[in-house]
């Protein structure tokens, strides 16, 4: 028997319900302190942030907000605190999602 691929999704849904950016992580790393489901989810929400906004802005643009203050996360948590925008994390291969 084989292992099961563990990994996790980042969906970002616009105010129409429709899906604005995706990334997947099935990246076996982990960081020290923190599981590799945890990770995965950090590096795929940070990912679909950059998705987004590469997406929307041309590449100078682009690289300016991934690179600078308040970076593509950023702007990803002002669409999703105050234009209504969801952010849908969903687990592949684990018993139990993170809360």
């Amino acid at each position: 028997m084989t292992d099961v691929p563990k990994g996790v999704t980042a969906v970002l849904i616009d105010p129409q319900g429709r899906v604005a950016a995706d990334a997947t992580d099935f990246n076996a790393g982990g960081s020290a302190g923190i599981s590799q489901q945890e990770a995965q989810t950090w590096r795929a929400k940070k990912a679909v942030a950059v998705d987004y906004v590469e997406g929307c802005c041309n590449s100078y643009l682009s690289r300016v907000i991934r690179d600078g203050y308040p970076g593509a996360e950023g702007i990803m948590s002002k669409l999703i605190s105050d234009h209504g925008f969801r952010l849908h994390i969903i687990s592949h291969g684990y018993e139990k999602p993170l809360d």
